[in-house]
């Protein structure tokens, strides 16, 4: 499977994909590239072009094409503009990371139709909606982190109590409006991670959270107001 290097049209300062060449006939020796098949047969399942000083927009449309994509890592770049809707065409993604980019404008309501999907990392970006109601939809999802981003509304949506998968939830250092933790989030029965720093947190932590039994590190550092009920199990 050829990936279309024409339509990537991404800048790249540093000649990180020298080795990219539309004219070889496999792309599986490329920077980044990783392949998986016999000699006959090979397929693109990896892309991790992370800290390679890459810019430009997120064309799904193109990586998308490759039906076999499990991961995609492009950390610490300067992808920018938009992430668009059709994110979704991605379908059997399992790892997507975009974390330290200059992405902006509204997170994809449709990111949870990829129902491989594993592992979110926005961080680091500048988006500035809510968090989608549709993100309590995730069928498999195990980590999300959407630290240092300019989000708003209520933190996070209850829906996310319904992503009984989460083992990691990192909502950090985002202007979301005052307003309590939901009760909903001690269904993620299945949490070892929870991160809800500088998230204008304020009232009573929900004796809920009690249930998250697998539950090793809980930060709510820098919230206003926060209270611990006497209720709680020691």
């Amino acid at each position: 499977m050829r990936v279309p290097t024409g339509e990537l049209s991404l800048d790249d300062p540093d000649v990180s994909l020298s080795s990219w060449n539309s004219r070889d006939a496999t792309p599986c020796n490329w920077y980044g590239v990783t392949c998986a098949g016999d000699a006959s047969n090979t397929t693109v399942t990896a892309l991790d072009l992370s800290d390679t000083n890459i810019g430009g927009p997120f064309l799904a449309n193109v990586l998308c094409r490759l039906p076999n994509l499990l991961s995609i890592n492009l950390l610490n770049n300067s992808i920018n503009q938009t992430l668009p809707l059709d994110i979704s065409l991605c379908r059997n993604l399992r790892h997507l990371d975009l974390s330290q980019n200059l992405l902006t404008g509204l997170l994809p309501a449709t990111l949870p139709l990829l129902p491989n999907l594993r592992y979110l990392d926005l961080t680091g970006n500048n988006f500035s909606s809510p968090i989608p109601d549709s993100f309590g939809t995730f069928q498999n999802l195990q980590v999300l982190s959407l630290v240092s981003n300019l989000l708003e509304g209520t933190i996070p949506p209850p829906s996310l109590g319904n992503v009984s998968s989460l083992k990691m939830l990192n909502l950090s250092y985002n202007p979301f409006f005052s307003g309590r933790i939901p009760p909903e989030l001690g269904n993620l029965t299945n949490l070892e991670v929870l991160w809800l720093t500088q998230c204008n947190l304020v009232g009573v932590i929900p004796t809920s959270l009690g249930n998250l039994n697998k539950l090793q590190d809980l930060d709510l550092a820098l919230v206003i107001n926060i209270m611990v009920r006497k209720t709680w199990d020691s």
